[in-house]
């Protein structure tokens, strides 16, 4: 699998996986991403990568997408997350991608953080397998959260 830099070509990708609502299950509200949504976000990535020369990538494998994985500076740390089109649930792509954007977060920081919404324990799993630790848990945005860390010695 490759990680590129997000750009304008993986708009379409996005819109897909964002109105699906298997994918943004544990997402925020839980709801599908309207267009305008979803484009808002689009650009804020491609902001992100001016501001700091990194953000999401797009997740490639045998010259498709499959996914996606972000990076984004927070006041503890770097903090990454996921996406992985369904079709390729299953598979260890969100394993590979989570272990990409941690080694990639730790060029940039020496604590990487991350977290899911109860009931994505899978994302939860992932989180362990990459060498996260479970931190704390609370309710935000009226969910319950997981929230995991993993701290260069």
């Amino acid at each position: 699998m490759e990680l590129l830099p997000w750009g304008d070509e993986y708009f379409d990708d996005l819109v897909r996986l964002s109105s699906d609502p298997r994918v943004v299950e544990y997402v925020g509200d839980g709801k599908p991403w309207p267009l305008g949504y979803a484009t808002e976000r689009h650009e804020r990535a491609l902001a992100r990568w001016a501001e700091y020369g990194f953000g999401w990538h797009a997740a490639i494998e045998n010259q498709k997408f499959v996914g996606l994985g972000s990076m984004a500076v927070r006041d503890e740390g770097i903090e990454i997350g996921w996406w992985v089109d369904p079709n390729h649930w299953g598979r260890g792509v969100a394993t590979a991608i989570a272990s990409a954007m941690r080694d990639l977060a730790l060029e940039h920081s020496d604590r990487v953080i991350a977290g899911f919404i109860d009931g994505n324990g899978a994302s939860g799993r992932v989180m362990v397998k990459i060498g996260m630790r479970h931190v704390r848990s609370f309710v935000g945005e009226g969910r319950l959260q997981h929230f995991y860390e993993l701290t260069r010695v």
